[in-house]
């Protein structure tokens, strides 16, 4: 039957007979979206509200215990929970979301005119990019390809240099859009870093991968919350409150790594203190090929 509110006997995405509001071949659910369109949407957020959702459920893991939304996930625990994902995807949005509204409407801190280059400064950077660019020969190519690249390249320079004259916070912007794609590519490269550090410890890579899926998600949201506090958003000390949240981001991702992998604390640390070199290269790198594909998009 598919008269609205009339109860189905087989799903009709895949034919299967119906014992329960899901279908037990496919999964979809037999809620019939021939209703009020208000009704769609208070469910919706019923949904995302309620205290029983998953949504709370992994907010509430994720924020308050280390570790234990991807041991949950490994021990099979899955349905509770927002898939890793999906999570990592909704907090590096709201993210550089956040950021994006920051340095739209000036929320940041303005730079000191000490700080700010002189006009004999910003002549000595555009010679030393122009004899760098001048200079420039790729063997491979002909004559008029190195050319047209110098020509490009000397194109972009000047207005890296008219930018920085204007307004520099444009070339964070640039950034900005390439970082995200940047993040999900530093992912994989983080979790092969732990692989390095449990080589022996039976451990398949996407358990890794998982790990710092979920605390890639804690630590956008951490970020957000300082910069709340930053700004003065919320009633808090504002130099207590922004010395604690770095410290809290580095002892949740510490105990997130005892939590999951279950090793002493000596070992914790000592592996601990490895990533977190291996993760201040591959981010610094992160960001120079970020800001150096932003240049280029001016």
């Amino acid at each position: 039957m598919t008269a609205e509110g009339a109860e189905q006997s087989t799903c009709l995405n895949c034919g299967t007979a119906l014992q329960g509001p899901f279908c037990a071949r496919c999964g979809q659910n037999q809620r019939t979206l021939n209703r009020f369109f208000w009704t769609l949407v208070s469910e919706t957020f019923e949904d995302i509200v309620s205290l029983n959702s998953r949504t709370v459920r992994t907010m509430t893991a994720l924020m308050i215990h280390p570790g234990r939304l991807t041991k949950e996930y490994f021990d099979g625990r899955r349905a509770s929970y927002l898939p890793p994902l999906r999570l990592y995807i909704i907090a590096s949005f709201a993210f550089f979301f956040y950021l994006s509204v920051d340095i739209m409407f000036g929320f940041r801190p303005q730079p000191q005119k000490s700080d700010e280059p002189t006009a004999q400064e910003l002549e000595n950077m555009r010679s030393g990019s122009r004899e760098a660019i001048d200079s420039m020969q790729i063997d491979s190519l002909s004559d008029e390809d190195n050319a047209a690249i110098r020509q490009y390249l000397t194109t972009q320079s000047e207005k890296v240099s008219r930018v920085i004259q204007e307004d520099p916070t444009d070339l964070f912007k640039e950034a900005l859009d390439i970082v995200p794609a940047m993040a999900i590519i530093l992912l994989p490269l983080f979790a092969l870093a732990f692989k390095l550090c449990y080589l022996g410890g039976n451990r398949y890579y996407a358990e890794h991968l998982l790990l710092a899926l979920h605390n890639h998600s804690f630590l956008f949201f951490a970020l957000i919350l300082n910069r709340m506090l930053e700004h003065g958003f919320l009633a808090v000390d504002l130099e207590v409150a922004t010395n604690i949240v770095p410290l809290a981001i580095v002892l949740y991702l510490f105990v997130s790594m005892r939590v999951y992998y279950g090793e002493g604390i000596a070992k914790t640390l000592a592996k601990f203190s490895f990533l977190s070199a291996c993760y201040f290269v591959l981010a610094t790198i992160t960001m120079i090929v970020a800001f150096a594909l932003g240049v280029l998009t001016l």
